[in-house]
């Protein structure tokens, strides 16, 4: 199962970024015009995720439903069952 991370401001899907000291995860809006400052360290995005997964083979997730997970507002978005589940940041 999949875990994809997504920017709650505008869907976009949250994509690899290099930064000066290490990798992490940002919205691909964060270097243009509109700049959109979604962003989510490597670590926490692992502790988001084997949350979300815990969450799921416990049969505790809900779709559009909002957790709080790492101090960040984790919004369910759509499951796939047989492949990924979507988590807006």
């Amino acid at each position: 199962m999949e875990v994809i991370f997504l920017c709650s401001k505008d869907g976009n899907r949250l994509s690899l970024t290099k930064g000066k000291y290490s990798l992490y995860y940002a919205c691909p809006k964060k270097n243009t015009k509109s700049k959109c400052n979604s962003r989510i360290s490597l670590k926490e995005a692992e502790a988001i995720k084997n949350e979300i997964l815990t969450m799921y083979v416990n049969r505790q997730i809900r779709e559009g439903t909002t957790y709080l997970i790492e101090n960040r507002e984790c919004t369910v978005g759509p499951i796939s069952y047989e492949s990924f589940i979507q988590v807006y940041i």
